[in-house]
């Protein structure tokens, strides 16, 4: 009995006396929810006296991508070439920066794959340890 078949059989059945704890594995790590925001209104950035230094892009969203973003980026060349995973911080340009567990690197739009959009939240697994 899989340990998935071992709940299913618990919201059934309601009665321990027919759970086999054996085959009921923990779960072996967690996940981690961290709140990384949507973006900000501002579209100008202030000087250190408060009066706007430059005008800021009036769209958020950039060669079909937005700051956030989860990609997986094929590199066929250079320092960085070969597939990398990470969050992306978009540009106009469309010369995006790749933020990935190594470091950032700056990739084309055009060798960017979409993995999820960004939501406002930056998802990961962490694993846990037991004494």
């Amino acid at each position: 009995m899989s340990a998935i078949a071992a709940r299913q059989t618990i919201e059934l059945e309601r009665d321990p006396a027919h759970i086999d704890f054996q085959e009921i594995r923990p779960f072996p790590g967690a996940g981690v929810v961290t709140a990384t925001g949507r973006g900000s209104y501002a579209r100008t950035a202030p000087d250190r006296f408060g009066f706007p230094r430059l005008a800021r892009a009036r769209r958020k969203r950039h060669h079909g991508f937005a700051t956030g973003d989860l990609v997986r980026a094929s590199i066929p060349r250079g320092k960085w070439a070969g597939t990398w995973t990470g969050r992306i911080s978009v540009r106009a340009s469309g010369k995006h920066s790749l933020s990935t567990p190594v470091g950032r690197c700056t990739v084309s739009h055009r060798n960017l794959r979409l993995l999820q959009r960004a939501d406002g939240y930056a998802y990961s697994y962490r694993q846990e340890f037991t004494e």
